[in-house]
């Protein structure tokens, strides 16, 4: 396995955007086109840039192999089927984890002014118990979301599975739901600023640290193909 992390400028010119999108998917591309704010085109447009550049100059995988399919919850894979990704967002970064086997991310800017209450809807007691009694329930309210993001993302279900019906506890996933898969391991990266990341697989391969990726070097890769 391995773990990128991407961070994003916002002041991208409009024409950079509009030459990128020539080297995303035809999909991606009309999602961004209905997207309103900037901020969220960028994001989108990166997430796809990111695994293209990725697989191809670090994991081998031909420009024609790079096809993307959707599970019927959403999750992309790839037609070819040779490795696993998953991408999320949020705040300043994009990453990115790729691996031979089953794998979810999730990252979340650290919000101090988030409204805890919605713990309540999302979490576990045992969940609210470590929350209340943090001396920073802010930071452990979103290192828990990321860890069962993280896990609904692996699984590649989504918000269909409630994230209250499951919780992680020193690395183990605990539930009553004999449906909800239990065979899994999470690891958790605390090494960018304002910002929560955890990683989950079903095998506990994780590196040791997140390869970063320049944004002007993707950029600049993209456009040495013009």
């Amino acid at each position: 396995m391995n773990i990128y992390g991407l961070k994003i400028n916002n002041t991208i010119p409009r024409d950079q955007i509009n030459d990128l999108c020539n080297y995303i998917s035809t999909e991606r591309k009309n999602r961004i086109e209905k997207l309103h704010f900037d901020r969220d085109k960028i994001y989108t447009l990166f997430g796809e840039l990111l695994i293209r550049y990725l697989l191809g100059e670090y994991h081998n995988v031909k420009k024609d192999q790079i096809n993307f399919i959707k599970s019927k919850y959403g999750k992309p894979f790839l037609t070819n089927g040779i490795f696993n990704f998953n991408i999320s967002h949020s705040g300043s970064y994009v990453v990115c984890a790729i691996s031979s086997d089953i794998v979810g991310i999730d990252i979340e800017r650290v919000n101090p002014s988030i409204d805890l209450q919605l713990a309540e809807s999302v979490f576990t007691r045992s969940e609210l118990k470590r929350i209340e009694n943090n001396y920073d329930p802010v930071d452990t309210f979103f290192e828990l979301w990321t860890l069962k993001e993280s896990y609904i993302k692996a699984v590649g279900k989504g918000l269909s599975i409630p994230l209250n019906s499951f919780s992680v506890d020193l690395g183990r996933l605990v539930t009553n739901d004999s449906k909800l898969a239990t065979d899994y391991y999470f690891m958790q990266y605390n090494n960018i600023e304002n910002h929560k990341l955890a990683v989950c697989s079903n095998v506990p391969d994780f590196p040791g640290e997140i390869k970063q990726v320049s944004q002007s070097h993707l950029i600049q890769y993209y456009f040495n193909q013009i």
